[in-house]
């Protein structure tokens, strides 16, 4: 049985790297209520169902954005952004972040601490690491 005390949302932080090579740790802050009523009035359920399984980096990239602690996002003030032609085009937050994620395994850390800021994540190990130790006692 998971505890509920990590249900609780809780900061969490990943890294992203920005042009393959200065790594930067991003940190967010737990999640709340307000939220939560943001996601219901910003997104229609279903395509949040779709996104988050599908692990839809423009989606995650919003998700993430309104979490980051302020101090994180003031760290893409100073990212550029090039189009094909090489002229630069101004982009909006999230569009920022994902320029920083080098590779889909990037989205699924930045996926992980979105989960744990929102008291998801730690609940999950637990049910995981439950379930491994139940297969260990039957073999």
């Amino acid at each position: 049985m998971p505890n509920l005390e990590n249900l609780l949302p809780k900061k969490s932080k990943f890294q992203v790297t920005f042009n393959n090579k200065k790594k930067v740790t991003l940190q967010l802050r737990p999640y709340t209520l307000r939220d939560e009523a943001h996601l219901r009035e910003a997104f229609d359920l279903e395509e949040l169902n779709t996104g988050l399984q599908s692990l839809d980096p423009t989606l995650i990239a919003k998700l993430i954005w309104r979490q980051l602690e302020p101090k994180s996002k003031k760290i893409f003030d100073k990212v550029k952004a090039f189009n094909d032609d090489n002229e630069e085009v101004e982009l909006e937050g999230h569009e920022k972040l994902m320029e920083s994620f080098g590779g889909i395994h990037q989205v699924v850390l930045a996926f992980n601490a979105l989960m744990k800021a929102r008291g998801i994540n730690s609940v999950i190990d637990e049910l995981t690491e439950e379930d491994s130790s139940k297969k260990k006692m039957k073999a």
